[in-house]
């Protein structure tokens, strides 16, 4: 029994065959002991510092009012072209964003005229309250507003043929309208926060004057500006509440894998530094760069999520190395930066690669995305190889030995609990133990001069399970072959047999055996199974990646905001009752060469010619009908002429020709044709404009078609005699050749973000054969999960229910959803593979000691890695897969395509396609590179290697039947 508790000496059994224990660090390289020592020794100012930080706060608070809604044109865009033009000749209509307000009567109210003088009178006091605060000043400021129509408005004007436009009839008239339009146009290049301002103003002032006048009408405010806060607003809570809920959910599941609660100090110190430094520093760059709405949200969901990865990997290799080995506190954190810091640089610098080539593409809404990103992705980077050695430096092992307390009285507690409900023996039990009632073991040891009964053969006392030692039978240590016989046993020698607990190995640093590693050695043993996994991950996979390059896009608004949403609920129903091209309407300009005027009978048939008939013949059922304001035209049918014009700007000489009822025809609308001349023809005669509003949505697949029939037509139309140029201009347009380039640009950004991951790991690596393999995983990855997002999203047939939220008119993808999440899932599975691969080099190239061989290096690797990773890959799957319960479109496929991504490339790319790669690929995995050599006959062999099939391997047999590797000599 005495012999039984001293520790056990291996020496007297070294000596019987090659022995070989689980691989530990090699001494960490210069670089990594020189960081670890300047981070040791500057620790407390590094901490400190670190604190400080958060004095950055109010600074930081500052982007979110900096962030902007809007974005700039590309240069030499149709659109870019089209807005220099307007702004120069029509800057009223030029970049102007247009507010709707609906008034809709009771149900009990026959039409709007049946309120009599009321309505009229709450329509102009309006317009004026929202000219008095938002108009042009008499200081000569422009103002925010340029101009509030509607139907009372200019009937007042005498202009009631221009006015019919905004009643639900669309006639001249009140009589049988039930609905009416006040449209506020203003400037959309003045900040996010006084545009918002104005519609929320202009709400409020309307219903405020709607109950001082008592009238039964209902109003509410629509535009692509309020569609788009309501985005904003929507995704922000969206995205918090992700992180609120994945924020305890990484935590615990981290703890979970690191056996430790005390460690958690290092992610959440991570996080709320880098977030706080981050926002402080995009606050500056906002002032100077475009940075879109949703950039920061962005921005702070991926550092959160890069935060808690790097922090997953330090913490778990420091723990690590402080099992492995009795190494110093300082070592270990050198050990740690050798390791796992060698991949979070690898990592987080390809990371920030990946998303700086967001720059590529033409339009600022994505390079802002790309700026803010890379910043946060540098902030968590920086703040993970500084903070966290500083830390480990400082209170690294009090925190250790605090949790070992902490584990200390639980086992207490468990200990009592279970002492208090077991189940006491049976009588036939205790007949053989009488004298054992109060918990002690049935056999006690033999002490000399004791009466106790006698152990079984074998017998290892209870109180030794808990321990470091492990009882030794006189047979010596059983050594195992590959293929599982006990070698041992034919010497005639019993096989060996420990006590060691799961907890004791644990705590002494040695491989547990898991799914992920016994999976590994399957593929790896049958290189024939291992070549049918990737034709079968190929082949499943394959179905759905063909769709890949088929993504549809939705431009609609409100596939970025929230449903439903009181924003959302008018925008249709003023689309339903007046056209969506109400919101959003567009403007045909008409550049006339010098020596001509736009008012000329030339040029106006010239101009009627395009409008009326190539506009009209290109547009198609679903988009039409079209209700234009031309200067050609008055209404439908009244056809304008240069003397018309002169007639009622009172140029008699040049109306001359104009009989008698013509001139008493004409007087009844001169305001309105004047409002015409005035409006939409420049002073000079050198331009004139025509307003042109589709029935459909301008945004909907509908009114995008149009665009292109449209530009189509003017550009063979046009007669150079009369026009210097035609130009088609609009909210829809500007947003439309945005998509167009963004998606113009995406296979070059797909191929320079692959280059750079294959440049990066080839150096970091320095092999070929790796950036290669982790470039294909990455395309399997990127094309299984775009590729059924499309099926799911864009090929469902018309009887399949709507994939929970999504919406919009037609099916496809929201156009930023697919943008957005391809670097995202880049990041994610570039991070995972860097990891796992980082580990199988480690272990293969001599940075541990013993170096191992081809097939121990994947196992031990993934022994080590696959909870991890599979760890880290369920929390962001479940963290993204919370995006689901949002109703904005957007957000509901990016969970889908973010969530798949991480649960394919969690389960399928690194658990059984990687790994089944490098058993094809064997020695030539890490070409041109080779590893050390390793002899099978040497006392190095690695754990669980295979120098052929009968090359013993050196384990110990535990009582659990799974090997337990040994001390080995040079170590």
């Amino acid at each position: 029994s005495e012999t039984a508790r001293r520790p056990l000496d291996t020496s007297s059994f070294l000596a019987q065959g090659p022995m070989a224990e689980r691989p530990r660090p090699a001494p960490a390289s210069r670089l990594a002991t020189g960081w670890s020592a300047v981070t040791r020794r500057l620790r407390f100012v590094i901490i400190v510092a670190s604190c400080a930080s958060l004095a950055l706060a109010g600074v930081a608070l500052k982007l979110l009012s900096r962030a902007d809604g809007n974005f700039r044109l590309a240069h030499g865009t149709k659109s870019r072209e089209a807005s220099k033009k307007m702004a120069t000749r029509f800057p009223g209509f030029s970049r102007a964003n247009t507010l709707v307000l609906l008034a809709r009567a009771h149900k009990d109210v026959d039409d709007l005229a049946s309120l009599g003088s009321s309505y009229c009178a709450w329509e102009l006091e309006l317009r004026d309250a929202v000219l008095r605060e938002f108009g042009p000043s008499s200081s000569g400021d422009s103002g925010l507003v340029r101009a509030v129509d509607s139907f009372c408005a200019l009937d007042a004007a005498n202009e009631t043929l221009l006015a019919a436009g905004f009643l639900d009839t669309q006639r001249p008239f009140l009589r049988g309208a039930r609905a009416a339009t006040i449209s506020i146009s203003y400037n959309a290049k003045a900040a996010p926060s006084d545009r918002y301002r104005l519609g929320h103003w202009a709400k409020r002032r309307a219903r405020t004057l709607r109950d001082t006048l008592a009238i039964p009408i209902a109003v509410g405010s629509t535009g692509l500006d309020p569609l788009l806060e309501s985005g904003i607003k929507g995704t922000k809570k969206d995205l918090e509440g992700v992180d609120s809920r994945a924020l305890p959910v990484a935590l615990g599941v981290m703890a979970w894998t690191l056996g430790s609660l005390t460690m958690l100090v290092l992610p959440i110190a991570n996080m709320l530094f880098a977030t706080v430094v981050e926002f402080a520093i995009m606050s500056v760059v906002a002032l100077h760069y475009d940075v879109v709405a949703f950039a920061p949200s962005v921005m702070m969901t991926l550092t959160l999520a890069v935060s808690f990865d790097y922090s997953l990997f330090l913490c778990s290799r420091y723990l690590e190395a402080r099992r492995d080995a009795a190494l110093s506190p300082a070592d270990r954190v050198a050990v740690v930066l050798d390791s796992a810091g060698h991949t979070v640089i690898v990592s987080g610098t390809t990371l920030v690669c990946c998303f700086l080539g967001l720059l590529l593409f033409s339009s600022s809404v994505l390079r802002g995305v790309g700026v803010s990103v890379g910043v946060g992705l540098t902030c968590a980077l920086a703040f993970n190889l500084m903070l966290t050695p500083a830390v480990l430096h400082a209170v690294g092992e009090p925190l250790c030995a605090l949790q070992d307390r902490i584990d200390a009285v639980w086992a207490r507690v468990l200990g009592a609990v279970t002492s208090l409900t077991r189940r006491r023996p049976s009588s036939r039990g205790r007949a053989a133990s009488d004298e054992n009632d109060g918990g002690e073991p049935l056999y006690p040891p033999q002490e000399a001069g004791g009466d106790g009964a006698a152990a079984p053969s074998g017998y290892v006392p209870l109180g030794d399970c808990t321990t470091e030692e492990a009882k030794v039978p006189p047979g010596g240590l059983g050594v195992r072959d590959d293929d599982g016989d006990d070698a041992s046993a034919a010497s005639g020698d019993a096989p060996m047999t420990t006590t060691t607990t799961t907890k004791t190995r644990r705590s002494r640093g040695e491989m547990q055996p898991n799914i992920f590693e016994r999976l590994t050695r399957f593929l790896w043993d049958d290189r024939r199974v291992a070549a049918l996994v990737v034709v079968l991950v190929v082949g499943a996979s394959m179905p759905s990646c063909r769709y890949c390059l088929s993504i549809r896009s939705i431009a609609e608004p409100t596939a970025l905001s929230p449903s439903p949403t009181p924003t959302e609920r008018i925008y249709r129903r003023v689309k339903d009752a007046f056209g969506g091209g109400s919101v959003a309407p567009y403007f045909v300009l008409f550049d006339v060469p010098s020596g001509k005027t736009a008012l000329s009978d030339e040029v106006l048939d010239a101009a009627d010619e395009v409008i009326f008939g190539d506009l009209v013949s290109a547009t198609k059922t679903a988009a039409g009908p079209l209700l234009i304001v031309s200067p050609t035209r008055l209404g439908d049918s009244l056809r304008l002429h240069a003397r018309d014009y002169a007639f009622c700007a009172g140029r008699a000489d040049d109306a001359a020709t104009l009989t008698a009822t013509e001139q008493s025809q004409l007087l009844a609308v001169c305001p309105s044709v004047n409002a015409l001349a005035r409006d939409y023809a420049t002073p000079d005669g050198s331009s004139l404009v025509a307003r042109v509003q589709l029935q459909s949505s301008a945004y909907s697949r509908a009114g995008l078609a149009w665009l292109k029939d449209a530009r189509r037509a003017l550009s063979k139309s046009h007669d150079d005699d009369y026009f210097a140029g035609v130009y088609l201009d609009g909210a829809a347009a500007q947003l439309a050749d945005v998509i167009s380039g963004l998606y113009a640009d995406f296979p070059v950004v797909i191929g320079v973000t692959l280059g750079v991951v294959f440049g990066l790991l080839g150096v970091a690596f320095r092999s070929v054969a790796v950036p290669a393999r982790s470039v294909v995983a990455l395309c399997l990855t990127l094309s299984f999960s775009f590729g059924s997002c499309v099926q799911i999203y864009q090929r469902r047939s018309a009887d399949e229910p709507t994939f929970l939220s999504t919406r919009g008119d037609g099916k496809g993808l929201a156009w930023l959803s697919p943008l957005i999440c391809f670097s995202i899932i880049v990041g994610l599975a570039l991070d995972y593979d860097v990891f796992l691969l980082a580990r199988v080099h480690e272990f293969r190239f001599g940075q541990s000691c013993p170096p191992l061989d081809d097939r121990g290096a994947l196992l031990a690797a993934v022994a080590r890695t696959g909870v991890v990773i599979t760890s880290a890959g369920v929390i962001m799957a479940v963290s993204f897969g919370a995006l689901f319960l949002s109703s904005a479109c957007i957000l509901n496929q990016c969970a889908y395509l973010l969530s798949i991504a991480v649960l394919y490339d969690t389960f399928i790319i690194r658990t059984l396609f990687m790994p089944s790669l490098i058993s094809l690929m064997r020695s030539y995995a890490w070409w041109p590179s080779t590893g050390p050599p390793v002899d099978d006959d040497d006392d190095s062999a690695a754990v669980g290697s295979r120098g052929g099939d009968s090359d013993p391997v050196a384990v110990a047999v535990d009582d659990d039947d799974t090997t337990t590797p040994l001390a080995h000599a040079d170590c």
